[in-house]
């Protein structure tokens, strides 16, 4: 019977451990993304030598991270969203606030025969990028891991005796 209820505590003990972690990244995600978003406009785009060159203005802090997307999309297709792989520059995670800035896109890494139709345009997206979030996150991982190991040493990691008990173990089956 107290074998049982030791192996409860354990399994309650983990669980709590497990939802701790979880919540609290989950809380520091939504920390960092929350009201995040910087205003993104003047976006143009020009296609030369095979390559589409998308330019855009992000009024923001130039001190601040930003994560910068963009996705295509279309004037007759309003279902058509499509996030173009084979980009390079003022894209991704980085200090990207200021103007003209640039994004390259080659297409013909994605669409080797092109895209047909011309009522296409870009939409850039930057969310701020809120560093002090992923300490809390980590933060918050090491605490639940401490815990953890609190919790297994405190409990007893010897699943092949029966601990706190000064009965032997069982005999095995014959």
């Amino acid at each position: 019977m107290k074998r049982e209820k030791i192996s409860s505590i354990k399994t309650g003990i983990i669980t709590i451990t497990l939802f701790l972690l979880i919540s609290q990244a989950s809380i520091s995600q939504s920390l960092s993304n929350n009201n995040s978003e910087d205003i993104v406009e003047n976006v143009n785009y020009t296609i030369s030598n095979g390559d589409v060159f998308v330019k855009y203005d992000l009024l923001g802090d130039s001190d601040q991270l930003y994560k910068v997307s963009v996705v295509l999309k279309s004037e007759s297709s309003k279902d058509l969203t499509y996030t173009p792989r084979a980009v390079s520059g003022d894209i991704g995670e980085g200090h990207f606030a200021g103007k003209n800035k640039q994004i390259v896109w080659k297409i013909k890494n994605d669409f080797p025969n092109g895209l047909p139709g011309d009522d296409f345009y870009f939409v850039v997206q930057a969310e701020k990028i809120n560093e002090s979030s992923n300490i809390i996150m980590w933060a918050g991982i090491g605490v639940a891991a401490v815990a953890a190991a609190i919790t297994y040493i405190i409990v007893g990691g010897n699943e092949s005796g029966n601990p706190g008990s000064s009965f032997p173990p069982p005999p095995g089956r014959p």
